[in-house]
């Protein structure tokens, strides 16, 4: 909103909004962008930011889906309702996350690059980003809302990491030499921190080669509002629509103008506080399941990897079937049908629409 003097000329620059610190925080200067002097440079950049977004989408997803929802689960009907919405926020925000992968997608194929969905298995503690970039999946918590309140926080904030991702890495990522011809790793410090840099990348190569030679890729191979459903998401042709995915992708979360109150760093913090203050009221308060990470296959970077061996979910194309049609006739388990008078069969089909006959 503006103030009145903003109102009465309307050449009048814009209050800076006053910003709450956060509590128990540093303050410290915006950290200068990354050098990027190449194509190659940008798209590495572009490539991390994409890897980072899944990673961290999939964190989000994994505390989420680590809630409990029913009421068998030991919760009171508080309780309950205060677990739903930290539930809400947490899908929200990973529908957000969803968004920031598009919105860097269509980067990089707005300079000629092709998508990147490609990512390292978890837990990616070290060698593949920044030492003080970790992720790993775990159940929601005080650690979890740590760490992700550590990856989401702005520049002009210091906290740090959750105890269990404060371990220093001994094995550092591998470095280019400066006669190299291929993009190297950088160390960038926050989400926001690469997304500047990304930003600035675009423009110093704007502003030596001209946008013709900068935005070479296909306009129709962008993703645009008219087939998914944000309307945040901007198709990537020129330097303006590239400046405004990445401010929507810095804006949702960390904040715009360095506010961080409504951005994903504030509401993470919001259900931090929530929930240390429900644990001090109840000790025994356990929002969540011990859920662990697992592989159908040990990776083989992961040793230690928990493996799913039970046949039944194992194979996630197995899913009874069931012989008398019920109103979900191919569902993936006769449990959930909502036909209580289905009988389940030896016959084993992957879930699909049946062919009318």
């Amino acid at each position: 909103m503006p103030t009145p003097a903003e109102g009465q000329n309307p050449t009048a620059t814009p209050a800076k909004r006053i910003v709450p610190l956060y509590p128990g925080a540093t303050t410290t200067t915006t950290r200068p962008p990354l050098p990027v002097d190449s194509r190659e440079q940008l798209v590495y950049l572009l490539t991390q930011a994409s890897e980072l977004e899944q990673g961290i989408l999939c964190e989000y997803l994994f505390a989420l889906y680590s809630l409990k929802r029913d009421p068998q689960d030991g919760l009171s009907a508080e309780q309950l309702a205060q677990v739903a919405g930290w539930s809400r926020t947490l899908s929200q925000i990973a529908v957000q996350e969803m968004l920031h992968l598009t919105l860097a997608t269509n980067l990089l194929t707005a300079v000629g690059a092709t998508p990147h969905f490609h990512r390292p298995n978890f837990p990616i503690r070290c060698q593949w980003y920044p030492p003080d970039v970790q992720i790993a999946l775990v159940p929601f918590g005080e650690a979890a809302l740590r760490h992700f309140l550590y990856l989401e926080r702005p520049d002009q904030v210091d906290v740090g990491d959750a105890e269990l991702f404060s371990v220093v890495c001994e094995c550092q990522p591998l470095t280019a030499t400066p006669t190299t011809l291929m993009a190297g790793p950088q160390a960038y410090s926050t989400v926001g921190h690469l997304y500047r840099s990304i930003g600035h990348g675009f423009a110093r190569l704007v502003e030596r080669y001209g946008e013709a030679e900068v935005f070479i890729g296909p306009p129709h191979a962008q993703a645009s509002s008219l087939l998914l459903a944000w309307p945040e998401l901007v198709a990537v042709t020129d330097l303006a629509s590239a400046e405004a995915a990445i401010a929507t992708i810095v804006e949702q979360g960390e904040g715009a103008d360095g506010d961080w109150r409504e951005a994903h760093f504030g509401r993470l913090s919001t259900i931090l506080d929530e929930y240390l203050a429900a644990t001090r009221a109840d000790p025994t308060f356990s929002p969540a399941r011990p859920a662990r990470p697992a592989y159908v296959r040990r990776p083989p970077d992961q040793p230690q990897a928990t493996v799913i061996s039970h046949p039944l979910t194992r194979s996630p194309r197995r899913w009874r079937t069931c012989s008398t049609p019920p109103t979900r006739p191919y569902c993936r388990c006769c449990a959930v049908c909502s036909s209580t008078t289905t009988r389940p069969t030896t016959r084993w089909r992957p879930w699909r629409t049946p062919r009318s006959s």
